[in-house]
């Protein structure tokens, strides 16, 4: 999963980051995003931004950026069918440009794409019902039945 956030929603990423992991994906992130992940002790593997490509040979003299880092950006990685699901919230000019450009290779690729926090943590909760096989599947009509039974229990509850 390639991951880039705006600043904005870096505080809420390392719960949604650790919950990933668990469900065995793999983070690719940019090295804003990647540097809050590993303060919170969260491996990622750094994707270069498309706006800084030419920043690569100097970042990569650093020893430890070296061994992170991929060299590739996330383009070339979704095209290469390594990426699965992308979740980048741009916030800056040079990020909505970054933006389209991710937004156009994972349409063309058909992967799944989130451009909120608020829109993707329930995907979170969809993927992990799923992988833990904790679903039920039912029309809206039933849906709204057991929730009204619940709110009826509920009223019935309160008076007592």
């Amino acid at each position: 999963m390639f991951v880039s956030v705006s600043d904005a929603d870096k505080r809420q990423l390392p719960l949604l980051a650790v919950r990933l992991v668990e469900l065995g994906f793999t983070i690719w992130a940019t090295e804003g995003t990647a540097s809050v992940l590993r303060r919170y002790g969260i491996d990622s593997v750094i994707v270069d931004k498309l706006s800084s490509q030419g920043d690569t040979a100097k970042d990569m003299s650093n020893s430890e950026k070296a061994h992170e880092r991929i060299g590739k950006n996330v383009v070339e990685l979704i095209e290469n069918g390594k990426i699965d699901m992308v979740l980048n919230t741009p916030n800056s000019r040079g990020s909505r440009t970054d933006g389209y450009a991710i937004r156009a290779a994972a349409v063309a690729a058909d992967l799944p794409q989130f451009t909120t926090i608020t829109e993707f943590a329930p995907v979170l909760m969809a993927i992990e019902a799923v992988k833990n096989n904790d679903y039920q599947v039912m029309s809206i009509q039933e849906h709204a039945q057991q929730l009204f039974a619940i709110e009826q229990a509920e009223s019935q509850e309160s008076r007592a």
